[in-house]
């Protein structure tokens, strides 16, 4: 979090005013960077460019010396997002001040067949009477102005195991306190507010749910809602809605409560985070039914949205919340915390959980990116189905309750789905958007299959099939040359984790024979070697294909040979470009030198690790490019062309630990010293999501200065690689 949100200045103008400093930097670039250079410009030249950078730089420095002064639990949390999933790729995402910023916040993305996403509900509109007057508890934002602002009556936010938040009137006031809580139903499209009255005094509730109907990745044009009708009907406590151009349908329930056809459209919504990231956003939301309730002091009640009819909506809403009860709980959770003198606006952050409840919790966080369908979502909210990321993930499923099972499931639907020896990228959302640019993700998954099923005989087929295709390649994107390596070819594909492309163009391409590649080959071939005297093979096969296992093992002897032109005076080689080494200091070094099969000897292992502790790892993770190097971008900001530009270009990479992690295993093979490094590389991140400061694991961090989550709010990767790290603790300090 920027140390000027830490003043009540906003996330939005904080980052606008860091951006500007950096600016300012580049536009009268001093020689050093401090008080008395600058001082010295200032002086001799007058300039008022400097003059506006001084003092903006002396702000930014008192308020970072100082930051603990001014930082607060709510502060924290009101900046900070959410997540809930449901186990078929819905899920429900928002802010804990409960304004929508994006257009994928809302309280029901519902997942369909084939990783489609349908936009159900926004938010509500919430108003509150009571004896300390009428207030909103919602806040919708409508591009000058923010009306109602709910987000003024929080007095308190939980972002696990389901976000809860404390509302009140203003002043604070025992007499009326209200608590509203947001689940979604494990294995179904459905999602549970509900409203708990811990004041003293009863309270009217009126409720308008603001819906969208869409497609997650649109948005409602202005005035769409003016020509297609929304047909409902009531009945008593339940209401059903159609979408008449669509025929989508809605499900609603409340507990104790009133039903009203009373049509409200909300126009002209604004998502600030969409129009930064330069996307559209700007849309309307319909209200077709309002709520009206009494609850008196100590009595609870609950709306039900469902994309399904059901037969006992109460029965829903009660194994709701037993499913999230199991879960570990904040100390200062707003159902725990909830009377004087407890105010979160001053409150400052504090260890929310004990180690126990904070390893529960990341497992929690990493079983909500797997699927029923035996998948991973690779990121919530944008991404589906990632073959790369899910690989990955797998490499981790290990410390997961029946995590074996659930991998061996999954690299079966996985191999399925080979083709010529890759294996789709991205799967698509409703079956489109298939793609097979991959060159990692089978490698991974050959490793995978040693890991998790060395024995399983469908998913040895498999294997062969990745080996003898690579060998035997009969398409355009890459070849295994003489000496062993594989060579990407230059196209307009990127066939590496690198992968960002602008105008059609990979923005860092990596043709050639890049490291980590080349290091999972030698990897896969070791692999296939061991399960092919594992299995009396005497070669591998698939669809006609073959290569004998003395010509195996002549390729693998070949290929450890030339891998030795990747290795440098203080690090390896990113990739080879017509036989000669690129010294870029990237993290891929790391991705080869922590492999279960060793491209390298002991002492590169250290020198890799070295550089890369130096000038690659950060508290967030690990960064795609050393600082030192030209090309170097400190911040991932601006439209999705700037954006790309930045993604590997110097951007931290959380997911990247997992590699630096067994790289670390492996240069101190004393436990204390190995613990030590690994606790150090997680540190700020473990302590985030001990003072419940995040709900998950975001994709990236900006490269230098990192306060804000960037990317994808929810990463499955991201949270595997932390969850392995604190699993490696454990074994080492514990075991």
């Amino acid at each position: 979090m920027s140390s000027l949100v830490r003043c009540g200045i906003s996330a939005d103008a904080g980052l606008l005013i860091d951006d500007f400093i950096n600016f300012l930097i580049m536009a009268r670039p001093p020689q050093v960077v401090n008080e008395k250079t600058l001082s010295q410009k200032i002086e001799k030249k007058h300039d008022d460019l400097y003059q506006l950078f001084f003092y903006l730089f002396i702000f930014r420095k008192k308020i970072t010396q100082h930051s603990s002064m001014f930082l607060s639990r709510l502060q924290i949390l009101r900046e900070r997002e959410w997540i809930l999933t449901n186990g078929l790729g819905g899920y429900a995402l928002g802010f804990g001040d409960l304004l929508p910023k994006r257009k994928y916040n809302g309280l029901l993305i519902a997942g369909m067949a084939a990783m489609k996403r349908i936009h159900v509900l926004s938010s509500l509109e919430e108003r509150v009477e009571s004896s300390q007057g009428t207030f909103f508890l919602d806040a919708t934002s409508y591009g000058d102005v923010i009306h109602p602002r709910g987000h003024e009556h929080l007095v308190n936010v939980g972002l696990r195991p389901y976000p809860s938040f404390l509302f009140s009137s203003r002043p604070y006031s025992s007499r009326c306190l209200l608590l509203k809580e947001v689940l979604l139903t494990p294995g179904m499209n459905a999602v549970v507010i509900s409203y708990t009255n811990l004041g003293k005094d009863a309270i009217q509730l009126g409720l308008r749910p603001k819906f969208t109907l869409r497609d997650h990745h649109g948005l409602i044009p202005p005035g769409m809602w003016d020509r297609v009708p929304v047909h409902v009907d009531i009945d008593g406590p339940q209401f059903k809605l159609t979408r008449e151009d669509s025929g989508f349908r809605v499900y609603g329930y409340v507990e104790h409560g009133k039903v009203i056809r009373d049509q409200v459209i909300y126009r002209s919504v604004h998502y600030p985070l969409e129009a930064l990231r330069g996307y559209d956003s700007i849309e309307d939301l319909i209200a077709p039914v309002a709520i009206e309730m009494t609850l008196q002091s100590q009595s609870k009640t609950s709306l039900l949205i469902s994309t399904e009819p059901q037969s006992d909506p109460a029965k829903v809403v009660e194994k709701t919340y037993q499913h999230d009860q199991t879960f570990p709980v904040p100390k200062d959770a707003p159902a725990r915390r909830t009377l004087k003198p407890f105010r979160g606006d001053v409150d400052p952050p504090r260890k929310q959980y004990e180690r126990e409840d904070y390893l529960a919790v990341l497992s929690q966080m990493a079983s909500e990116c797997v699927l029923e369908d035996h998948d991973v979502c690779a990121g919530y909210p944008w991404f589906g189905a990632w073959g790369r990321d899910t690989l990955i993930c797998l490499l981790s499923f290990g410390v997961l309750p029946d995590g074996k099972e659930k991998a061996v499931a999954l690299l079966k639907k996985y191999g399925a789905a080979l083709r010529q020896g890759l294996l789709p990228n991205t799967f698509g959302e409703g079956g489109e958007g298939q793609n097979f640019d991959s060159i990692d993700a089978p490698l991974w998954y050959v490793i995978n299959g040693f890991l998790h099923a060395p024995k399983d005989h469908t998913i040895w087929q498999h294997i062969q099939a990745i080996i003898v295709h690579f060998i035997h390649s009969h398409h355009d994107l890459f070849l295994v040359g003489d000496d062993g390596l594989i060579e990407i070819r230059p196209s307009s594909k990127a066939m590496t984790w690198m992968d960002a492309i602008v105008f059609g163009q990979p923005v860092t391409p990596r043709f050639g024979k890049p490291v980590e590649i080349n290091a999972l080959w030698i990897n896969a071939l070791e692999t296939a070697l061991q399960l092919a005297k594992q299995n009396s093979a005497k070669g591998l096969e698939s669809d006609s294909l073959r290569i004998s296992l003395p010509d195996l093992a002549r390729l693998l002897k070949a290929a450890r040979t030339s891998f030795k032109m990747f290795i440098g005076p203080d690090f390896l080689a990113d990739r080879l470009e017509e036989g000669t080494p690129v010294w870029e200091p990237r993290p891929n070094a790391v991705i080869a030198a922590a492999l279960p099969f060793d491209v390298v000897d002991g002492e590169a292992l250290r020198m890799i690790w070295m550089k890369a502790k130096a000038e690659l790892l950060t508290p967030h993770g690990l960064r795609s490019l050393s600082p030192m190097h030209s090309a170097f971008r400190e911040k991932y900001v601006g439209n999705q062309k700037q954006r790309d530009l930045a993604y590997h270009q110097g951007t931290v990479w959380t997911y990247l630990l997992l590699f630096y992690g067994r790289l670390v295993m492996k240069v101190f093979p004393q436990k204390k010293q190995a613990a030590k490094e690994l606790e150090q590389a997680v540190a700020t991140l473990r302590q985030m999501l001990m003072n419940d400061e995040l709900a998950s694991l975001p994709e990236v961090w900006d490269g230098v200065r990192a306060r804000l989550p960037k990317g994808c709010p929810s990463q499955a990767w991201s949270i595997f690689a932390v969850l392995e790290m604190e699993h490696l603790i454990e074994e080492l300090k514990y075991s």
